[in-house]
């Protein structure tokens, strides 16, 4: 089923062009009534360009502009009883002078909408949806056609959307994984942020930032509870351990549930979730410019395996299955950084160093990959170790002086992998596949900004990356078991961002995108896949304009995009248990993005969303056939997001949205589609002095889809796992 047409290979400058024109001319009346608005401004100096600092935000709303490397206040005020909802006006401010798409969502926001883990960001954004991974921990992102391989059980498989985590990145897919509890903030970024981030990609980046200290002793406790016989325990504090010098915070959360599965085999409720996780940082104020951040996390998954159904597009009862070796999907994750962040003069500066452990081991009823299978067990285990070490500087100049900024960046990451099967009574079906690949980074960037007029700035940067990569395996000779290649690039970076009118931004961006190539750690010379893929460039434009109008209650934004890939990375599936990566030659994508929100009254406000994208390989000749001209998979058609915040001065809130996502093909073929479907949520509560209860219910309609299939029963027999269905619960939280 679809929205529209997918299109033809139309002329892409056409569409930019005519897009472009629409766009203005939608926006004409917009322009005009903000500059009435204004009539007694002649023109407006832009503010500096300036990064991203720590402090709290109030709305969804884009983050500041750029890097997020500025130093942040050295503590944070006193925690303060919630925000009500920023204003349109606040939330134009706060990314009129940012010359690309960026949104946020902030504490208050997060917990209203129920996000508690990366794939509740699905659409929370145009065009920015996520999918399973291939574990049911594990997201897989689909941004503008920039779409991730989804299956994660292999070593060579990296993310094509940057994560930052208080400043350090996870470099693959598994270090991603992560419970969302008590966070200040979510910045999605699209396109590449080459200037800004050490770790850049195409797709973008996502940003997640976790509350700075108070100066004043606070705590918090939640309780959630909810169908499948879920619960959530959480608990917080901060407090200053040496007034204005040393604080402490830390949180911990247990999040645990039924599957939502039924086992005909057991009787029991399959799919079971068992989550504990905790954070502590210790934050010094070495002097009156420079804090110093020591940061803990731990987070520990004890999870049975999600299932893979059977034709899940046809499948008429696809919650239930016949497993008697239930399996788990356990992961563990943990991190320790030092981030050090100061204000100078003429320039801020932060340092980051970082170490990640990742480690996944899962066990599976082999017989849902089909009959051939049906007395094995399936077996994965994977270690990961990554250590980082990021240096950001931006200068804190006038607004009418030259603006400049840049970093270095540089990692480890030792990635190592054994799979294979077991006979159910635990001993070897075969010799495993053992697999350990290598990655090193290095990466220079910068950026100057120059004002033209009052009213005009250029920013023109460049950044380097160079990437080193060792794969190996055990596979017997003569099949090639080991390969060390590196790859660099150079990626230029212009923008224009244009504010005559106070209430009027107009912004044009080209980036150019790189991701490294690499080795199939797990495929031999007589698989079709050569051992080495090859590095993946993109050459990504953007248009756009932002405008505040009607005294500041209505906000609207727009933007057109187009993306040219050469040598796109692109997982394929050979055989049930074997994947490679591959290179489409080349591939385009193009849309549009328009995003709208309305202060109706103090209490009420509307907001909507809307992305299309058609995304398809120019020339794609693959290891299983010609794919020349196909939509790429899991790209939806289209996005939409829209609904309503309600709150008043007595404490009531309410939010209503609903999320739907066009039509999507789960194969290189384009023979499996997931139709449109929509998912509602509801979420209402009360807040009263320091307590804030309140009800939820997602995917009120019980809506089925599917997110992500495979061919592991064989060709024909594809399997795959299944979105969420409805679940509803109650919180309450304390604030002390």
């Amino acid at each position: 089923m679809h929205f529209g047409s997918r299109g033809g290979a139309g002329a892409p400058l056409g569409f930019l062009l005519s897009a472009s024109l629409i766009l203005s001319a939608s926006l004409t009346f917009s322009a005009g009534a903000a500059y009435a608005q204004s009539a007694e401004d002649e023109s407006i100096v832009l503010d500096p360009i300036v990064v991203e600092d720590g402090s709290p935000q109030a709305s969804r709303r884009p983050a500041r502009p750029a890097s997020a490397s500025r130093a942040a206040p050295a503590v944070a005020e006193p925690l303060q009883e919630p925000a009500p909802v920023g204003t349109i006006a606040e939330d134009y401010n706060a990314t009129r002078d940012f010359p690309s798409s960026l949104t946020i969502l902030d504490q208050s926001l997060l917990e209203q909408e129920n996000v508690r883990d990366l794939r509740d960001l699905s659409g929370t954004s145009p065009n920015f949806t996520a999918f399973d991974g291939g574990g049911n921990r594990m997201t897989q992102f689909s941004v503008r056609g920039i779409r991730e391989p989804n299956y994660q059980s292999a070593p060579e498989i990296l993310p094509s959307v940057a994560y930052y985590f208080d400043d350090v990145p996870a470099l693959t897919s598994l270090s991603r994984v992560s419970l969302f509890n008590n966070l200040d903030s979510v910045t999605i970024k699209k396109g590449p942020q080459n200037s800004d981030y050490g770790f850049s990609r195409a797709g973008g980046v996502i940003d997640v930032r976790t509350p700075e200290p108070s100066r004043i002793a606070t705590a918090y406790g939640t309780a959630g509870f909810g169908n499948y016989d879920a619960y959530e325990l959480s608990a917080g504090f901060s407090t200053p351990l040496v007034q204005d010098k040393l604080y402490a915070s830390g949180d911990i959360i247990k999040d645990t549930r039924d599957g939502f599965y039924d086992n005909v085999a057991t009787g029991e409720p399959y799919g079971d979730k068992d989550a504990l996780g905790g954070r502590l940082k210790l934050t010094a104020r070495a002097s009156d410019t420079t804090t110093i951040d020591f940061g803990l996390r731990y987070e520990k998954f004890r999870d049975q395996a999600d299932p893979y159904i059977l034709d899940p597009l046809n499948n008429p009862d696809p919650f239930k299955v016949d497993f008697d070796r239930p399996g788990h999907e356990n992961i563990d994750q943990d991190m320790q950084y030092l981030r050090v962040r100061s204000e100078f003069d003429r320039f801020d500066f932060m340092s980051v160093t970082a170490h990640q452990g990742s480690s996944w081991s899962y066990r599976a009823d082999a017989s849902q990959y089909g009959a051939p299978y049906a007395d094995f067990i399936g077996t994965t285990d994977e270690d990961i170790d990554t250590y980082s070490q990021e240096f950001r500087v931006a200068s804190n100049n006038a607004a009418n002086q030259i603006g400049w900024k840049g970093g270095l960046f540089l990692a480890r990451t030792t990635m190592d992998y054994e799979g294979g099967f077991l006979f159910n009574d635990g001993t070897p079906a075969g010799p495993p596949t053992i697999a350990e690949t290598t990655s090193n980074d290095v990466s220079g960037f910068g950026e100057v900004t120059v004002p033209l007029t009052s009213a005009l700035r250029l920013g023109a940067g460049l950044r380097y990356d160079w990437a080193g990569r060792k794969g190996s395996n055990e596979f017997a000779p003569p099949s090639i078991t080991r390969g060390d290649e590196d790859y660099s690039a150079f990626s230029p970076s212009v923008s224009l961002l244009y504010g005559a009118n106070p209430n009027v931004s107009y912004f044009a961006k080209y980036a150019r995108g790189f991701k490294p190539g690499g080795f199939n750690a797990r495929t031999s010379t007589f698989s079709p896949f050569a051992f080495e893929y090859d590095a993946e460039t993109s050459d990504n434009f953007e248009l756009g304009v932002k405008t505040l109008m009607l005294g500041g209650k209505l906000g609207l934004g727009g933007s057109v995009f187009y993306s040219k890939f050469h040598d796109y990375q692109n997982l394929t599936q050979l055989s049930p248990s074997t994947f490679g990566l591959s290179n489409a030659q080349s591939a385009r994508s193009y849309g549009v993005e328009l995003e709208s929100a309305y202060q109706i009254t103090r209490a009420v406000k509307l907001f909507a969303n809307f992305g299309y994208t058609n995304a398809e390989y120019d020339d794609f000749r693959s290891p299983l056939g010609n794919f020349s001209g196909n939509t790429i998979s899991y790209v939806p058609e289209f996005t939409a997001a829209y609904g309503t915040e309600y709150e008043t001065e007595s404490g009531f809130y309410f939010l209503g949205q609903a999320r739907t996502t066009g039509s999507y093909y789960l194969d290189d073929t384009n023979t499996a589609e997931q139709g449109t479907y929509t998912l509602v949520d509801l979420a209402a509560g009360y807040r009263v002095g320091r307590l804030d209860a309140s009800l939820f219910v997602s995917n009120l309609t019980d809506q089925e889809y599917v997110v992500n299939s495979f061919g592991f029963a064989g060709p024909g027999a594809d399997m795959g796992t299944i979105g969420d269905p409805r679940t509803y619960g109650m919180r309450a939280k304390m604030t002390f």
